[in-house]
């Protein structure tokens, strides 16, 4: 029987993106051989994430009621943690809705009850503003992936930083690869602009579109390749039958190809709204990539001085990019952007034994 036991609960749909990556990457680089890691999810999982997360140990708990029945997601949350023994019970959050987790947890008898801040606003204001005194009863420990989303949700009180850390040899630039993806793209003499992430309101893919409708009336070599899915897929296809530029916008879809898809780009954009501590920036950097931030989301994302942070104005984003050289040594680049992210800390191999230390640390304390 394993010394120690954690469930990881996603409060958001599990998928290919921010939070889901960062589930995926921390449990699949701990040392599990004394402790168990298993994962509640509020989503049917699709086969391919379900087989992932089963070929790391992990035990799968759907609890698909947590946004429709509250109380009967935590009631259904108290039994799982009560019935498997979980000590620690990690929760990857947005906001102080996170209360519904906590609760179910503490009456479950889990001792280290750890929010983690992914984000620094949420959608639902009002409801995380109501909840904020109970949420601040219940938590233990307080987790963020970045100082602005940690002063977020927990403001002035103590909170611990994980990176978002990555393997950055996963992410690190070949060119060998992007000569063969850009050779299946047809790019040819292309300029391959990416963007990464959900089609939701936070991500702002309409600026990003009328954007690149501006850029194509100088100039028609660019092609905008969208890699995601979500609630927004349908209006920004619909957007960009509106505007006329369907020829020069791929929509990807969700992929687990992200690496060799980056090695085919030749700069990336992101115009969110809000951001906690985005994931896709850190591998844009590791794969030398020229990067173009919405300046709303946190310097902390620059760990290599090659991300630009531009307000949201479609003239300034325009201007920029077609301003901006792209013909630089990818593969210097990325050499030196991937040590210094390993000398800052984002080495995933090494996040992940921090954390299984801190669990281990902290649970003999309150135990």
């Amino acid at each position: 029987m394993a010394s120690y036991k954690v469930l990881m609960v996603n409060t958001v749909p599990m998928a290919y993106d921010g939070i889901g990556m960062t589930i995926l990457k921390y449990v699949a680089n701990m040392d599990k051989s004394d402790m168990d890691v298993d994962i509640v999810v509020i989503n049917k999982l699709e086969a391919s994430m379900r087989s992932r997360i089963e070929n790391m140990g992990c035990r799968i708990y759907e609890l698909t009621d947590r946004n429709t029945a509250p109380w009967k997601y935590a009631l259904s949350l108290r039994n799982i943690v009560k019935r498997g023994g979980y000590g620690i019970v990690h929760i990857h959050c947005n906001s102080c809705t996170a209360t519904i987790d906590l609760l179910g947890a503490k009456l479950g008898g889990a001792k280290l009850l750890c929010p983690h801040s992914h984000n620094t606003q949420c959608e639902h204001s009002m409801i995380h503003k109501l909840l904020r005194p109970l949420f601040r009863q219940l938590y233990t420990d307080g987790f963020a992936c970045g100082m602005d989303a940690g002063r977020w949700l927990f403001g002035d009180r103590r909170f611990t930083v994980w990176n978002n850390a990555l393997d950055v040899n996963t992410y690190g630039f070949n060119r060998n690869e992007r000569d063969k993806m850009r050779g299946e793209l047809e790019l040819d003499d292309k300029i391959a602009i990416g963007h990464v992430a959900n089609f939701n309101p936070q991500k702002n893919h309409a600026f990003l579109l009328d954007v690149f409708a501006e850029i194509l009336k100088r100039d028609d070599r660019y092609v905008l390749f969208l890699i995601g899915d979500g609630q927004l897929l349908d209006s920004m296809r619909t957007k960009v039958r509106e505007l006329s530029i369907g020829q020069f916008v791929v929509f990807v879809g969700m992929t687990l190809n992200v690496p060799m898809y980056l090695n085919a780009m030749d700069l990336m954009v992101l115009p969110s709204l809000f951001e906690g501590l985005p994931n896709i920036v850190m591998e844009w950097q590791a794969n030398g990539l020229p990067s173009l931030v919405s300046d709303v989301v946190t310097k902390e994302c620059d760990l290599t001085g090659s991300i630009t942070f531009l307000p949201l104005d479609v003239e300034i984003w325009k201007e920029k990019i077609l301003s901006m050289k792209l013909d630089t040594d990818r593969e210097s680049q990325s050499r030196k952007n991937c040590s210094k992210m390993t000398a800052a800390g984002y080495s995933i191999k090494e996040e992940a034994a921090r954390l299984k230390a801190y669990y281990v640390e902290n649970l003999l304390k309150r135990s």
